[in-house]
């Protein structure tokens, strides 16, 4: 069996010893995702401005919804839009930054129109956050058809920084670290509170951005999946590991699926005879766990549906538990969760809650009675099984066979 590698081992193969050392680690990290899974963003200074091109009051005047303006790069030439909901009240509130896809999509129209509302905006407005949705298609459009390896170029960001490799998440979540620059600025934003969020491709835009933006407090990945929260290698649904299908890293990066996502770098392993063995993801020098890792001591929680073929349920569990000792290593043990619910491919209402109801105890150290978990130890729903496994007692998954190092259930 091949075993997952360990986040906490240096380029000399060596445990790191200390969370001292972590600092240096992390940038060794980021330097491998970098080459094999994002691309090379380009670097500061951004220039970043907002300008609010229009207010009114939403929800009996309890809250304001402003459409901005960003203008950042070189020259301010990128521009992209956001749509703001907060409350309409002083203070300072923390701030979920959603990059979220233009919908319906190849339809022209307005910011407010184009954008849909947060499923759970009451309840954030209600609680005391913000909400601030960006139209990342503006910075890079989400399909721009397989015919042409040159199509990522039909964005603004690849126009403006054409020495940089980064492909589209990085450049989707690049613009959500330019939303922030314009918060920073803001008399609102608690700048101590952002959440990254986002679900499917803007889930894996969500943790590309609390990777490399430590800004953000939080990330809240939501049906992220394969350069997501779902494992590269261990593929499975809700019944475990080598049943039902998931996401691997050759349905993105063929010349005929989704290419101009991820780095080139990365369909070197995209090779897999079948869904249920490994293929050569083995020779990958990291694993979704890297991912969670790189936001510790941060907080992460990935939000999935437990029948969603894309997230690979199985995966995403085992790599929670496989990050769970680099949180624990840096004393973060608790901000390191897992949330399932029914369903399938979405973001809805109670993903949303799930994220909320995590920041809360996260930045109040209030708990909920929602019914997200840290830990889950076997997704089993007789209800769904196939007639022939009903009343079959399935055995606890000991995840700890997937990796060497300290395991900690």
């Amino acid at each position: 069996m091949e075993k997952l590698p360990d986040p906490l081992a240096g380029p000399d193969g060596k445990r790191i010893a200390s969370p001292d050392d972590w600092p240096a680690q992390r940038e060794y990290l980021k330097a491998m995702m970098e080459h094999y899974l994002y691309g090379r963003a380009p670097k500061g200074p951004f220039h970043t401005k907002g300008s609010v091109l229009s207010s009114m009051p939403i929800l009996d005047g309890r809250a304001v919804r402003e459409i901005v303006r960003i203008e950042c790069g070189p020259d301010r030439q990128i521009s992209f839009e956001v749509k703001v909901s907060r409350p309409n009240r002083p203070g300072r509130f923390p701030v979920f930054v959603w990059n979220n896809p233009d919908m319906p999509l190849g339809v022209p129209g307005p910011t407010d129109e184009r954008l849909m509302d947060c499923p759970a905006e009451e309840d954030c407005i209600a609680r005391g956050y913000a909400v601030a949705e960006y139209r990342k298609d503006q910075i890079t459009p989400l399909n721009i058809g397989a015919s042409s390896r040159l199509g990522v170029s039909n964005g603004q960001a690849h126009k403006y920084y054409p020495d940089c490799d980064w492909r589209a998440v990085a450049m989707w979540g690049w613009g959500g670290s330019r939303v922030l620059d314009w918060l920073d600025s803001s008399c609102w934003a608690d700048l101590g509170k952002y959440i990254a969020i986002g679900g499917s491709h803007c889930g894996k835009a969500a943790i590309y951005q609390a990777i490399f933006d430590e800004r953000f407090a939080i990330c809240a990945a939501v049906c992220s999946g394969c350069g997501g929260a779902g494992s590269f290698r261990y593929l499975g649904g809700r019944m475990g590991r080598g049943i039902g299908y998931a996401e691997t890293i050759k349905d993105i990066t063929d010349k005929n699926g989704l290419w101009w996502w991820l780095s080139d770098n990365l369909a070197e392993f995209g090779a897999r005879d079948s869904q249920h063995e490994i293929g050569d993801e083995a020779y990958l020098p990291f694993d979704a766990h890297f991912l969670r890792a790189l936001v510790a001591p941060r907080a992460f929680i990935s939000i999935d549906q437990l029948d969603d073929v894309w997230c690979g349920a199985f995966g995403t569990q085992l790599s929670w538990h496989a990050s769970q000792p680099a949180f624990k290593f840096l004393g973060a043990e608790g901000k390191n969760a897992l949330f399932f619910r029914e369903g399938t491919h979405s973001v809805a209402k109670p993903d949303f809650l799930a994220a909320l109801d995590f920041a809360d105890r996260i930045f109040y150290g209030i708990s909920r009675p929602h019914s997200f978990t840290d830990k889950i130890v076997h997704l089993y729903y007789s209800d769904w099984v196939p007639k022939e496994m009903r009343g079959v007692e399935p055995e606890k998954i000991d995840f700890s066979q997937f990796f060497d190092y300290e395991y900690d259930d």
